[in-house]
């Protein structure tokens, strides 16, 4: 497997090049409450989560929530993806009551895989960022609940709010990374390696 990484040209720009990278687990996501295959074990190193994509919540109510994060606590599955997305639509509101209660009902089990998306005039998503951080907090989920920022797409000022705030953050990039601007390429680089996560965010994007 191939991972395209940064490296410094004469002009001090990215350049990509192929780095070889040992895959040693990864995160197989259901959406909009689907249940995972039953004839299949993940490999060690894997884990399944199981939520509903920001888009797709309009119908969701507090029962269908309930019974998600249940039956990811019974399976040692992690909940998502979860998220807000403010790309398209017009349900944002719920989307935020949704995420709010999966905050709240979040625990050091139940590790939550986050899509945070802003509109075209925010493609570094400060607004679905800073509301997260906001519903995070009102629900008063527990610092030591693992978050997974998919796909991350920020610039250094977010790694580092991030980081301030004593959260167990794990931030994601794809293959968007070829889209990225100076100032998002500088967020990447701000991710500490041990917190850095490769996706592929397949079918969606493809496999890169």
């Amino acid at each position: 497997m191939a991972l395209t990484a940064l490296t410094e040209g004469i002009a001090h720009l990215p350049v990509a090049c192929d780095v070889p990278v040992q895959v040693v687990g990864g995160c197989a996501v259901y959406v909009d409450g689907s249940t995972p295959p039953t004839d299949t074990t993940p490999e060690p190193g894997w884990v399944t989560a199981v939520g509903f994509h920001p888009t797709q919540v309009a119908g969701v109510t507090a029962g269908n929530i309930e019974s998600l994060v249940a039956r990811c606590v019974e399976n040692g599955w992690v909940i998502g993806e979860v998220g807000l997305d403010y790309v398209k639509g017009s349900n944002w509101g719920h989307q935020r009551w949704v995420l709010g209660e999966f905050c709240r009902l979040a625990t050091p089990l139940t590790p939550l895989v986050l899509h945070l998306r802003g509109a075209s005039s925010d493609p570094m998503g400060q607004e679905p960022l800073l509301d997260c951080q906001q519903l995070l907090d009102q629900a008063r989920t527990p610092l030591w609940v693992p978050l997974y920022l998919q796909p991350f797409t920020g610039g250094a000022s977010k790694v580092d709010e991030w980081l301030d705030t004593g959260r167990v953050v794990f931030y994601g990039v794809s293959g968007l990374i070829q889209y990225f601007t100076w100032g998002q390429i500088q967020g990447v680089r701000r991710i500490p390696t041990d917190r850095l996560l490769i996706e592929t965010d397949s079918s969606h994007l493809g496999v890169g």
